[in-house]
């Protein structure tokens, strides 16, 4: 069960991981979208460079419509692009960069410093708990001769791309001998999304201050119904304590009184017997004294009505006269 919990806590992630940077880059292009083009570049032409030959693509696709726009894409050609399809474990989705560059050695035929990469999530499997991720890889060399070529024409280069499935356009990460252009828009993203991290945090201490706001609360009235409990706790101990000797009279009143106990002792012990103490709490009675016949006492006793249970608390011993025993004795009152 708990696994079970664990995985579906994953997928939830991933699944909000993906929505995430699709909202992100949606909303990336719809700001960029609202900015003048020469500090968005968008709406420009794609240029692709195979050898000495330069293809221009897009409105007018020639150098005069890339000149107007004052940057071009660069395109790779699919000719010098490698792709590769991997299998991953679902976790691997929140290091993904990290990795693909950590396997680069095992994927390329070529140095991982020669080339540059970029991916894209093709599906997730979720009862394989996998991603398949398509992994694209080109030479730097040929990204750095393309630059160099549009250069030449006078042309700065906006960003490089390689052309994908069902026209989308895999991004490839910028060069260092890039033109400034890329750095002025590779500033405004960051830029952007700073702002964008700003304020997600900013509502996040929103809402964790409003929610500590209500545990306040909360504990504010816990502590009053705690302090509520107490109380109740001492008026229920006061209401036991009531209710047991209220039990204990009622008891008291049903038992036989001190008179009728006293009648009954004299009757039942037998001639040549005094008593020099009694004492009654209402559930046993004691006895001492002497007796002429003490060994009896106890059958005697257990007879009456009154009485049960009775029996010597110690020995027998002599008393004050040879046909005297003393003895100390104590028996229930009977229910």
């Amino acid at each position: 069960m708990l696994a079970r919990l664990l995985n579906s806590c994953k997928m939830l992630a991933v699944d909000i991981g993906l929505l995430a940077e699709r909202a992100w880059h949606w909303w990336l292009a719809e700001i960029l979208g609202m900015l003048p083009a020469r500090f968005a570049g968008s709406g420009g032409v794609f240029a692709e460079v195979a050898g000495e030959d330069v293809n221009f693509f897009g409105p007018g696709g020639t150098l005069r419509e890339a000149a107007a726009n004052s940057a071009v894409s660069l395109r790779v050609p699919p000719e010098a692009v490698l792709r590769r399809t991997l299998t991953l474990p679902v976790a691997a989705r929140f290091r993904l960069k990290d990795i693909l560059a950590n396997d680069l050695e095992r994927q390329s035929p070529l140095d991982p410093a020669a080339v540059l990469f970029t991916y894209r999530i093709l599906a997730i499997e979720r009862a394989a708990q996998r991603l398949v991720v398509s992994l694209i890889l080109v030479r730097r060399d040929v990204v750095t001769a393309g630059i160099a070529a549009l250069e030449s024409f006078g042309l700065r280069v906006r960003n490089v791309s390689v052309a994908g499935e069902a026209g989308r356009e895999d991004r490839l990460p910028a060069q260092r001998n890039a033109p400034r252009r890329i750095e002025r828009r590779h500033g405004i993203a960051l830029g952007l999304a700073c702002l964008a991290v700003f304020l997600f945090g900013a509502d996040f201490f929103v809402r964790a201050a409003q929610q500590q706001a209500v545990i306040n609360a909360l504990s504010a009235r816990a502590a009053q119904l705690d302090v509520a409990a107490g109380r109740a706790a001492d008026l229920r101990a006061q209401i036991d304590a009531m209710q047991a000797q209220a039990a204990f009279l009622a008891a008291r009143r049903q038992a036989p009184s001190f008179g009728a106990i006293l009648a009954e002792i004299t009757n039942k012990l037998p001639d040549g017997t005094w008593l020099y103490a009694l004492n009654d709490d209402g559930r046993t009675v004691e006895l001492q004294g002497y007796s002429a016949n003490a060994s009896n006492l106890v059958a005697t006793l257990d007879a009456s009505k009154y009485f049960t249970g009775a029996q010597f608390r110690a020995p027998m011993t002599a008393g004050p006269q040879p046909d005297l025993q003393q003895f100390d004795l104590s028996m229930s009152l009977a229910p």
